[in-house]
């Protein structure tokens, strides 16, 4: 045996198994280091999870998950807005009639200013009942004890330490109630801190019964109903089901209103119809469901069921129908100090927020007709055209009215020229009345429509690439002005802004006396406001060019909404069409002439490509054409002869036979007085 060989083996198996037991050891500190990594990350989990419902246990205790309002919520409400918990509504909110919920309570909130003898505070009076559930405060309490019976109310702590307030002492707290101030003593019962500063900085807790004094509020009556839920997963649901039970006669009446609408009745149609038919007004339905303003009032019952134009705008105009809601609507003047409507520009629009009782699209259509035609006035037979709106004159711009014409024992829509009927000692703007039918018209519209739906829908990205390319071709000098405009407006923004700021730097150092402040606070106000709608305007515009693509696509989703296009209701036309423009026939006051349109389409704007497109005919066509027209026009003039021939010989036969034969007789009488005198000769 070789010594060399055998130390050799000897060595190997050795480092051998020194490579083995340091594997083992490195695959089992990885494994203890995954274990623990797990570990880790199921304990972070864990800790935000309980975090993440502790917090939204704290936000559900101390607010409510519901909010039921006489009204759609506005942060400008007044603090006059209340609502009565009537038997009606305590069968639909309750926790004995709907498992979901766990309470409803009616809750009074009104701004007030507590005052001490070191300072005041401005402040949210929240008044609950006397069987509130206050557990959740009590848990937070740092002195005194959650007992608000009588005048008790309950502080933050960070209220306390600014006003320097102990529990046990008495405050004076000041409400304004119709330019009035009222007081009210309270005590201070307890003192919380919920670590919410937002809610501790500005929420002091007190009896409804305060509030209801106050305002002179009904025992039933208070600011709204607070609605809280077992589960957070059942607010949806639940709220769903509020909107659906609350006004559900209400909701059937604005969707009559708007199905009316968009088939074709105007303002004034609807409202004949509606008080035909002794539907309430919301006036009178409020009143008698103790709700609205006039829920105290004495009425005239005789316009229980008289609806009218200003009525319907309204219902018809409201955004909150579609799922939205809409704050600071109204805004207190520096001079009345009274609310004012301001533009719609400076609203704070929320969109899909509860459940729609009208779909967005037929709210849009119908804002869409309202501003094409504001004023929709039946003709001489009461009816409103589908086109009634939508027709402007090439030429001057003016929208066209359309009338029926009853020559020939016919009934026959014609659009003309608004302007040019003005007169011409007016001098009208228009020179030619652009006379066209309105029922051929349609029949163009028809045909154009399925045209475009059965190439969008066949060559869907052929179609998007088009509408890009004619958006494109669209953009002219104007848009390019625009481009230039933006920049101009955010720079004046930026400089308003600063002025701003220096004024209130001024105001605030006694710069400036205070009515010269707020006039010219105003004033640069609102100038920001129109440059900031203006802005906004331009920025609309702009990215209407941009976003092709997506324009595209809404307007693909119309056509696979309607496609037989059988049948044009005003509600169609309006969704697929924003405008139609006529132009001039190629001879003036010719009955049978050739006239062109341009259609403009919501969302791609004017599309026309050789599908689409009506065939443009040739000069050799046209001649042809003309030839036929004059031919058409000659045989049309015989056979007019021809028939008031053939009755005029029917009506006066007899007379013809006796005509004729007094001409026989006068004929023979001269043959024979001709042959008695030739014999004589």
């Amino acid at each position: 045996m070789r010594l060399e060989l055998f130390i050799a083996n000897k060595l190997q198996s050795s480092r051998t198994d020194k490579a083995s037991r340091s594997a083992v050891s490195t695959l089992n500190v990885a494994v203890v280091g995954m274990i623990l990594a797990i570990v880790i990350m199921v304990v972070s989990v864990a800790v935000v999870t309980g975090f993440k419902q502790t917090i939204i246990s704290k936000i559900g205790n101390l607010d409510s998950h519901i909010k039921v309002y006489n009204r759609p919520y506005e942060f400008d409400e007044t603090p006059r807005s209340s609502i009565s918990f009537s038997e009606e509504l305590e069968k639909i909110i309750s926790p004995k009639t709907d498992k979901r919920i766990r309470s409803a309570n009616l809750i009074g909130e009104i701004p007030c200013v507590l005052k001490s003898p070191n300072g005041f505070a401005g402040l949210r009076f929240k008044g609950v009942p006397d069987n509130y559930d206050l557990s959740f405060l009590s848990s937070c309490l740092t002195a005194g004890k959650s007992d608000i019976r009588s005048h008790g109310v309950l502080i933050s702590q960070s209220t306390a330490d600014k006003l320097n307030i102990r529990t046990g002492e008495r405050i004076d707290v000041y409400f304004m109630n119709e330019q009035k101030i009222k007081m009210r003593r309270c005590t201070v019962n307890g003192i919380f801190n919920t670590d919410f500063d937002d809610y501790d900085a500005y929420v002091m807790v007190g009896n409804l019964e305060v509030l209801q004094s106050v305002n002179r509020w009904p025992e039933n009556t208070a600011s709204y109903i607070e609605v809280k839920c077992n589960s957070m997963d059942d607010i949806d649901s639940v709220c769903s089901h509020l909107i659906d039970e609350i006004d559900k006669e209400a909701a059937e009446v604005v969707r009559l209103i708007f199905r009316l609408f968009l088939d074709g009745k105007n303002r004034n149609q609807i409202a004949v119809y509606l008080t035909q038919e002794q539907i309430p007004t919301p006036t009178f339905y409020m009143k008698d469901r103790g709700r609205g303003t006039c829920k105290n009032k004495t009425l005239n019952e005789d316009n229980r069921c008289k609806w009218n134009k200003a009525t319907l705008t309204n219902i018809l105009t409201r955004q909150e129908y579609c799922g939205d809601v809409v704050n600071f609507k109204t805004t207190k003047h520096f001079r009345d100090k009274h609310n004012h409507y301001v533009d719609r520009s400076q609203w704070h629009i929320t969109e899909n927020v509860h459940e729609p009782i009208i779909s967005r699209s037929d709210f849009e259509t119908v804002q869409r007709i309202l501003e094409n035609a504001p004023v929709r006035r039946p003709n001489g037979d009461g009816e409103i055209h589908p086109l009634s709106g939508l027709l402007f004159c090439k030429d001057c711009g003016a929208k066209m009215h359309i009338r029926i014409d009853h020559r020939n024992g016919g009934k026959r829509h014609v659009a003309y020229c608004s302007e040019y009927h003005k007169g011409k000692a007016r001098n009208p703007k228009c020179n030619s009345p652009h006379i066209m039918d309105a029922d051929l018209l349609m029949q163009t519209i028809a045909e154009v429509l399925k045209k475009i739906e059965d190439y969008s829908i066949s060559n869907r990205a052929e179609f998007e690439a088009l509408v890009k390319k004619n958006l494109a071709m669209q953009q002219t000098d104007q848009t390019k002005k625009q481009q230039k405009r933006i920049p101009q407006i955010t720079t004046r923004l930026e400089q308003i802004d600063k002025v701003l700021n220096k004024l209130y730097e001024d105001n605030a150092l006694g710069a400036i006396p205070q009515d010269r402040y707020e006039l010219m606070s105003q004033k640069y106000s609102e100038e920001y406001y129109a440059l900031k709608a203006e802005l906004a305007t331009l920025q609309e515009q702009l990215s209407a060019y941009e976003n092709a693509g997506g324009r595209a696509q809404k307007f693909l989703k119309l056509t696979e909404r309607h496609a037989a296009f059988t049948d044009l209701t005003p509600a169609i036309l309006n969704e697929f069409i924003s405008r139609i423009e006529v132009h001039e026939r190629d001879q003036k006051r010719a009955r049978y002439a050739i006239q062109h349109i341009s259609i403009y389409f919501n969302y791609i704007g004017k599309f026309e490509n050789e599908v689409t497109q009506l065939a443009e005919p040739t000069e050799q066509e046209i001649r042809q054409m003309r030839e036929e027209i004059e031919e058409a026009k000659k045989e049309k003039s015989r056979a007019y002869h021809r028939q008031y021939s053939r009755e005029y010989r029917a009506r006066n036969l007899e007379k013809q036979r006796e005509y004729d034969r007094m001409k026989a007789r006068e004929y023979r009488a001269r043959r024979k007085a001709q042959a008695a005198a030739q014999p004589a000769q």
